[in-house]
């Protein structure tokens, strides 16, 4: 039964990691399509941003 349930937790543990690299995997492949990423507004308004975000 030990055993068994070894294997179990092994397998599940495996899945788990290629779920884990398949999300990496598409994460890279979206990055190398991004060329360039603009922000809008200045960085005074994106740190107000965070700043409102972590304070809600």
């Amino acid at each position: 039964m030990k055993t068994l349930l070894a294997q179990v937790v092994e397998a599940e543990k495996a899945t788990q990691a290629n779920v884990i690299r398949r999300r990496e995997e598409t994460l890279v492949r979206v990055a190398e399509r991004i060329e360039r990423i603009s922000v809008f507004g200045g960085l005074d308004q994106v740190l107000n941003g965070m700043v409102s975000l972590k304070a809600g």
